[in-house]
């Protein structure tokens, strides 16, 4: 069992004839926004900015690191990145079902805003000149000079204006400086500006690639064509390139509309290849993307343990033969064949669909119900076991369990964490789930920021101090023998206050059962909030010391997971838990259940893995980003 106690100790042979050099203590300072905008940014004090403080997190696989935005546009994407959080490779902490301190303020920033998910209504472009009529023969020829060389290696400003008239027509841009009429940050504007006048429509409202390739052959009503959709991803391909190249970090007119393009387009020159000629021609997938998706999805469903995998992964097999006709295939499981996934949201449930679309028993009987998927609230759940969005509070608790050694289950099932989803785990067996049932969980919003929190250290170049200084070295709870199992997953349906709609999917409330200590003792968590764990970022040159005149910011308790049933969440951000879950990852599923139950937040911090034990405490504290509790793994 755990005690209170302040785990300050006097660092092992300081004196205060010691100097104390704090450079590389991790600093966080709170960037004001509006109220409902959530945003920190993180510092190694006498150092400033450093790689490790935005590290990524790798995929498992080649063909799931299409989740992400690419590099070359997410600088630009804030537009999306703030609704669509998951499209951000920076999300992700270390620990399964952790974020990243962008992540932190991201998921915080979302749950403020939950009612302005739903596409938006985008500004509209007005433009001064008309827009050249061009050629199906001239957009076909530029596109495949852009997809295979880029801007050119002999690019320059000029020849890049020239390319933009011949594509856009006259600028709106005019101005008496011809240097200045050329600069690439003008030839972006005209780009986007015909780009937004474009009769294909926004990405965000159509479900499938696919649909947008095939649109002569599906509605020939619809008022653009191919060639349409050609030159829409040309001038979002051209805008890109010039982004890149630019040195600024912000260009008006970036909507979400244009980030997808944008995305669609970078997919498009990297997947599909060009036959035929300019009046009769074709783009098919790559036979290296089609080997490398279909490669992908049999290993994530080889990993996940999914149903019906033998259908799968012959249908994979299949599908791979020159001779084998992909006509018949339903428009996502096409799009993953052909490495169009949008990144974001809507890769999970691509995923998904691909899985379903491969398998001919499941894909007689698709989930029927529509999840709302930026919420990432939701899972699926079969007779054989249930699977959730990484972002659930199911997949959050569970998360740490995908790291258990080998040989260890929880509950019989090998749990693992990829490609957005966590799973399998044992699920009760629910009315209509043989081919799986799609369902959303209940939870309240993760707790807000206080304001006063994160005023920061000084990060400035003077990181020394003299021989009064009398810094202590703050010292964690030794190793927790206390044992925990993870074992049953309830879900209790939530009755409905108010009408849903035909095809919202069943509503549950979640709660999970641990077996603690040798005496056997059964516990119930329930999962009331979609709680937010952050993964503890790294300093350097620690351990760091704590400035003795901020000794009481430090001050914590310690809750050993014996501890948590009867605790009670303590204080917020002025007092400090540090939970001890070293024991195993039960022992951490089981303390962020309970921080689930409580509704609080917290930090993630393993001892080793890079942060030093006084800059996580920093961390959950005021000076930091406040959560006011720390779980030690």
């Amino acid at each position: 069992m755990g005690s209170a106690a302040t785990g300050v100790d006097p660092a092992p042979g300081a004196t205060s004839t010691q100097p104390c050099d704090d450079t590389g203590a991790l600093v966080i300072h709170r960037v004001q926004k509006a109220a409902d905008h959530l945003s920190f940014h993180a510092l190694l004090s006498g150092i400033g900015e450093a790689p490790e403080l935005s590290a990524t997190q790798s995929e498992f696989h080649p063909a799931f690191e299409l989740r992400f935005l690419p590099e070359t546009i997410s600088p630009f994407a804030r537009s999306l990145l703030e609704v669509d959080i998951e499209a951000d490779a920076k999300y992700a902490g270390w620990s399964p079902g952790s974020t990243s301190l962008s992540g932190f303020c991201q998921d915080l920033t979302l749950w403020r805003n939950l009612h302005n998910l739903g596409p938006k209504a985008e500004p509209t472009w007005e433009r001064t000149g008309d827009v050249v009529a061009l050629s199906t023969a001239f957009v076909l020829e530029r596109w495949n000079a852009i997809a295979k060389n880029g801007l050119g290696e002999d690019w320059t400003e000029q020849k890049g204006y020239d390319a933009v008239r011949q594509t856009c027509g006259p600028s709106d841009h005019p101005f008496l400086d011809q240097k200045e009429t050329i600069r690439i940050r003008h030839q972006i504007s005209d780009l986007l500006a015909v780009l937004g006048t474009s009769p294909v429509p926004s990405i965000e409202m159509i479900p499938s690639i696919s649909v947008l390739a095939n649109i002569e052959q599906i509605d020939p009503s619809a008022g653009w064509g191919l060639t349409d959709f050609l030159f829409y991803m040309l001038l979002a391909r051209e805008a890109t390139l010039r982004m890149a190249r630019s040195k600024r970090r912000w260009h008006g007119g970036v909507t979400t509309r244009v980030v997808l393009a944008q995305a669609l387009a970078e997919l498009w020159s990297k997947s599909m290849v060009f036959t035929g000629t300019d009046t009769t021609f074709r783009f098919e997938p790559d036979r290296t993307v089609k080997e490398r998706q279909m490669d992908g999805i049999v290993k994530f469903a080889e990993e996940m343990q999914w149903p019906f995998l033998a259908e799968i992964k012959e249908t994979a097999r299949r599908l791979l033969s020159p001779q084998e006709d992909t006509s018949a295939l339903d428009t996502l499981t096409w799009d993953w064949f052909s490495g169009l996934v949008m990144p974001g949201a809507r890769f999970q449930l691509t995923t998904l669909t691909t899985l379903y679309g491969l398998s001919p028993s499941l894909s007689l009987h698709p989930p029927a119900s529509t999840v709302k998927i930026r919420k990432g609230t939701y899972g699926i759940v079969y007779p054989q076991g249930s699977y959730w969005n990484s972002r659930s509070i199911i997949g959050k608790v569970l998360g740490p369990l995908s790291l258990l050694p080998d040989g260890e289950t929880a509950m019989g099932r090998k749990v693992k964490c990829l490609g957005g989803w966590v799973g399998p785990y044992p699920a009760p067996v629910l009315p209509e789930s043989t081919f799986g049932l799609l369902v959303e969980l209940q939870t309240s919003p993760p707790p807000w920021v206080s304001e006063d929190t994160s005023a920061g250290d000084d990060s400035g170049a003077g990181s020394k101090w003299g021989n009064d200084s009398g810094w202590e070295l703050p010292t964690p709870p030794p190793p927790s023998t206390e044992t925990v199992i993870a074992q049953t997953l309830r879900l209790t349906k939530v009755v409905a206050t108010e009408p849903a709609g035909n095809d919202a999917p069943s509503v549950y409330q979640a709660s999970l059962d641990f077996r603690l200590g040798n005496d056997n003792k059964i516990v119930t968590s329930t999962l009331n909030v979609n709680s937010v764990f952050l993964a503890a970022m790294a300093c350097r040159g620690g351990p760091h010391r704590i400035d003795p005149r901020a000794a009481a910011k430090y001050t914590f308790r310690t809750l050993g997971i014996g501890d948590l049933p009867g605790a009670k969440q303590d204080g917020g951000a002025t007092a400090l838990t540090v939970i001890n879950a070293t024991r195993g990852p039960a022992a951490e599923a089981f303390a962020r259940a309970w921080c689930s139950e409580k509704g609080t937040n917290a930090v993630v911090w393993k001892e080793g893995h890079g942060c030093c034990f006084k800059c996580a405490l920093m961390m959950v504290g005021r000076d930091g980003v406040g959560v006011g509790v720390l779980i030690m793994t």
